[in-house]
Order: structure tokens, then C-alpha cells, then sequence
């Protein structure tokens, strides 16, 4: 169901900021407006507002630059292509996620491919765990 498979998304989502690095406090803040940001727009205007959309989450960490980081991809699928909404940048929910993850450092990258969106984030962890 449509439910179960929101709750393994956000659920496979939330584990690499719960368990990797005692991540708390303005972190998990960020990740929960920013999985819910994600989650709304794949309703609104993504894979989840179409039949067979499908959502992809993977992350993993990563000790480039000699400091332990997050990455993670949210990866959108359509049935069919679609463009971008608006061509003039990220509405309020993305600004939003924008200023959150530069609170933590963090960075995010958007790419419209053929079949969806591709989301990729990379958050720093040294600094959230003395934070």
C-alpha cells in the first residue's frame, strides 16, 4: 500500500541521521523539514502524484575531505518525462530547504533527469556531533 511504502521510504531516510554519529538537536531538525519537504513535493508534483511514481532513497557515509559526511539521494521516478515546474528556481519549500541545510553546513543538489528528480544532500557530521 501507498502507506507502507511511505513509511519504509522515510523510514530507510531518518536511519543514516539516527544512527550514524549520535546525531541530535538541530539536526534532526533539519532532517525532518527536509524529508518532509522532499515527501510533499513528490505528492504535489512528483512521483507520488502519479500512478506507479516511484521514490528511490540510499545513503551512505563518506570521509571526503578527511571529515565524516552524509550522503544521501532521493531519486524520483516517473512513468512518463515530465520537466520541471518552474524553470525559475526552487519554491518556498525548496528555499527552505536550502537555508536549513545551511544551518548544518550542508549542501543540496537538484537534477531534473528524463524520467524525475534526482536529490542529492551532503551534510557534514563532525560538527552536529559537538553540536
Amino acid at each position: 500500500s501507498g502507506r507502507m511504502l511511505l513509511e519504509r521510504v522515510v523510514g530507510c531516510s531518518w536511519k543514516p541521521w539516527s544512527d550514524v554519529h549520535g546525531i541530535c538537536g538541530r539536526m534532526s531538525v533539519v532532517r525532518a523539514l527536509v524529508l518532509h519537504e522532499l515527501a510533499t513535493n513528490a505528492v504535489k508534483h512528483g512521483a507520488w502524484s502519479v500512478p506507479h511514481g516511484l521514490i528511490a532513497v540510499e545513503w551512505s557515509v563518506s570521509n571526503a575531505g578527511n571529515l565524516p559526511g552524509l550522503e544521501l539521494a532521493w531519486q524520483e521516478t516517473l512513468p512518463e518525462a515530465r520537466a520541471p515546474g518552474d524553470a525559475g528556481g526552487p519554491g518556498f519549500g525548496g528555499r527552505l530547504i536550502d537555508a536549513s541545510l545551511t544551518q548544518v553546513r550542508g549542501r543540496i543538489r537538484r537534477e531534473w533527469r528524463g524520467d524525475g528528480l534526482l536529490v542529492r544532500l551532503s551534510v557534514p557530521l563532525a560538527q552536529q556531533v559537538a553540536a
